[in-house]
């Protein structure tokens, strides 16, 4: 049975294009839960964020360093042609 992605692909391509923009993906749950008006609400809302980020470990995506301060960068350490977003030539 083939994965089923929760990020879609529009999302995915931000993610990339960030990546190969930056060298890597900045990722912040602080506005997770805004906007809902129920504890159901929230944890849907909380669940879909933690499956997000599930898709992104699958897409190869790994933390570069301890998440601080709400403020999680990720990485694709295996990716066999990494950005270099501040080389000169």
């Amino acid at each position: 049975m083939p994965i089923q992605l929760i990020v879609d692909e529009k999302q995915l391509a931000e993610y990339m294009r960030q990546y190969r923009e930056t060298g890597d993906v900045c990722l912040r749950a602080k506005w997770t839960m805004d906007g809902t008006s129920t504890l159901a609400e929230a944890a849907k809302q909380v669940r879909a964020f933690a499956e997000e980020i599930e898709d992104l470990a699958r897409e190869g995506f790994e933390l570069r360093a301890p998440v601080e301060d709400d403020y999680a960068f990720l990485i694709r350490p295996d990716d066999p042609d990494p950005p270099r977003p501040y080389d000169d030539d």
